[in-house]
C-alpha cells in the first residue's frame, strides 16, 4: 500500500509536470479527415502527449481522493456541491449520448471524452492537494517559455517544424500562416508558440498574466517580478491577438479595482504603473502592425471582419435547424458543408463565439445542464459571488470573439485550469488552501 504523503506527493508532481507541459501539442494521429479535399481540422482523431500525464494526475487523484473520503466520518448528504458534482455528471454524459445523432460519431465522442477530461482536470485543481505556488509557478514556467518561443519566431517570421514537440512551419509567405499585413508594412507573421493558432497562444499567455497577477498581489513589485512581467507582454504582443489584448487589459483593470476595494492603495499604483509602461515599451515595439491590427483598413483585416460576419448567418442557419440537441460534438463544420456542399473545405470553420458554437454543437439542452451546474456552485459558494463576477469579467474577449475555448483540446482543458485556479485563489476566495478546499466535498 502507497504511504498517503507519498501518494500525494506524487500527485502534486505529475499535476505540476501537467500544467508545464500543456502549451506543447504533441499528438499520436490516428486518424485524419477531409471535406472536400481540405483537411478538415476539427475533424483530427488523436491522442495528446499530455493527456496521458493528465490520465496519471487522475489516476493519482482518485487514489488519493478515496484515501481521504475514507476519514470522512458520518453518512452522506445531499449538499449544494454533491449537487454540483451530480449536474456536472449529467452535462458531461450528455454529451456522450449526443454522440449517437451526430454525423460523425468518432469526432463526437473524442469531444465527449475531452470534455470529461476537462472536467476532471477542474476537479483535481480545485479540489486537490496541490499547493498555490506549485500550482502557478508550474503554469507560469510554461508560459514564460511560450513567451521566449513567441519572441524568437516573431524576430525570425517564421516557426519551426518538431513531430515530438508538436511545433509545425508557419513561415511569414506561406498562404495560410496568420499574418498581419498592409501596404504600408508589408507580411508579418503572428507568432503562434508551441500553439496551432495564434489567438490560443495569446489567450494562454493573458491567462499566465492573470495568475501571476494573483500570485504577487499586496506584494511589492520586484524586479524578478518586473521582468516576468516583461517577458509574458511582449510575448503577448507578438501573438498581435485582439481578444488576448482585451483580456489582458480587463485582467489589469479588475486586479486594480479590487485591490483599491481593498485599500491596497500601493500595490493598486505600483502595479498599473509598471504594466502601463511595459505595454508602452513592448507596443512601441511594433506599433505599425498594432495600429494595423486595431484599427482594420487593411485588405486582411477587413476580409477577416467580413468572414466572422458572415459566420454569424451561417451560425443560425445551423442551430435553427437542431436547436434543442445541436449537431454533435465538434460536428459545426460538417454542419456547415451539409448546409453549403458547394464551398471549399478551407472556407469552413467553426463560429467565432464560444456561447455560440456550443448552443449549435450540444442544443439548447446542453446550455441548460450547463447553467444547472453553475446554479449549484453559486449556491454553494454564494458568500464569493462577487469574486467570481471578476473573475470571468477578463474571460470574456476570449469567449466571445473567438471559439477555441469551446472547440479544441486545449482550449477545453485551458478553461478548466482557468476556472479551477482563478477561482481558488482570486482576492476573497473563501479557501486559503487546497485540504479546506478539499473538505468541502469529502465532510
Amino acid at each position: 500500500m502507497i504511504h498517503p504523503f507519498s501518494l500525494e506527493r506524487c500527485l502534486r508532481a505529475v499535476t505540476a509536470l501537467f500544467l508545464f507541459l500543456l502549451p506543447w501539442q504533441t499528438i499520436w494521429i490516428m486518424k485524419e479527415q477531409l471535406v472536400n479535399g481540405d483537411k478538415w481540422q476539427w475533424g483530427t482523431l488523436g491522442l495528446y502527449g499530455t493527456e496521458v500525464v493528465l490520465w496519471i494526475a487522475v489516476g493519482c487523484f482518485m487514489a488519493w481522493y478515496w484515501q481521504q473520503r475514507k476519514k470522512a466520518e458520518g453518512p452522506v448528504q445531499i449538499t449544494c456541491d454533491r449537487l454540483f458534482l451530480a449536474s456536472l455528471l449529467i452535462f458531461i454524459l450528455y454529451w456522450f449520448i449526443a454522440s449517437w445523432w451526430a454525423a460523425d460519431r468518432s469526432v463526437a465522442f473524442q469531444y465527449a471524452f475531452r470534455v470529461l477530461e476537462a472536467s476532471l482536470i477542474f476537479l483535481l485543481l480545485f479540489l486537490g492537494p496541490i499547493h498555490k505556488k506549485e500550482l502557478i509557478l508550474s503554469f507560469l514556467l510554461g508560459a514564460l517559455l511560450q513567451s521566449v518561443l513567441a519572441i524568437m519566431q516573431f524576430v525570425f517570421q517564421t516557426s519551426w517544424e518538431h513531430v515530438w514537440f508538436g511545433l509545425s512551419a508557419h513561415p511569414a509567405w506561406e498562404v495560410g500562416t496568420s499574418v498581419v499585413s498592409s501596404d504600408g508594412i508589408g507580411r508579418w507573421m503572428r507568432a503562434y508558440g508551441a500553439f496551432p493558432h495564434p489567438n490560443i497562444l495569446g489567450g494562454y499567455i493573458a491567462t499566465a498574466i492573470l495568475f501571476f497577477s494573483l500570485f504577487i498581489y499586496k506584494e511589492p513589485l520586484r524586479p524578478r517580478s518586473i521582468i516576468v512581467l516583461l517577458l509574458l507582454f511582449t510575448g503577448l504582443i507578438f501573438s498581435l491577438s485582439r481578444s488576448a489584448f482585451l483580456m489582458s487589459a480587463l485582467t489589469v483593470v479588475c486586479v486594480c479595482l479590487v485591490a483599491l476595494w481593498q485599500q491596497q492603495y500601493r500595490f493598486a499604483f505600483q502595479y498599473g504603473v509598471t504594466v502601463a509602461i511595459l505595454c508602452f515599451i513592448c507596443g512601441s515595439l511594433v506599433y505599425p502592425l498594432l495600429q494595423t491590427r486595431m484599427m482594420p483598413t487593411s485588405a486582411t483585416e477587413i476580409r477577416s471582419a467580413t468572414e466572422r460576419l458572415a459566420g454569424y448567418h451561417e451560425w443560425y442557419a445551423v442551430v435553427s435547424r437542431h436547436p434543442w440537441f445541436g449537431v454533435g460534438g465538434g460536428n459545426y463544420v460538417l454542419a456547415l458543408h451539409a448546409h453549403s456542399p458547394e464551398r471549399e473545405g478551407w472556407t469552413l470553420q467553426p463560429v467565432h463565439a464560444a456561447p455560440l458554437l456550443l448552443l449549435a454543437e450540444g442544443g439548447i439542452v446542453s446550455l441548460f445542464l450547463l447553467l444547472l451546474a453553475a446554479v449549484c456552485w453559486i449556491a454553494q459558494y454564494r458568500s464569493t459571488v462577487l469574486p467570481l463576477i471578476l473573475l470571468w469579467i477578463p474571460l470574456l474577449p476570449p469567449l466571445l470573439l473567438d471559439h477555441y475555448l469551446v472547440s479544441s483540446y486545449i482550449g477545453l482543458i485551458l478553461l478548466a485550469v482557468y476556472a479551477a485556479v482563478g477561482y481558488r485563489f482570486f482576492p476573497h476566495v473563501l479557501h486559503n488552501s487546497s485540504t479546506e478546499a478539499g473538505k468541502m466535498v469529502l465532510k
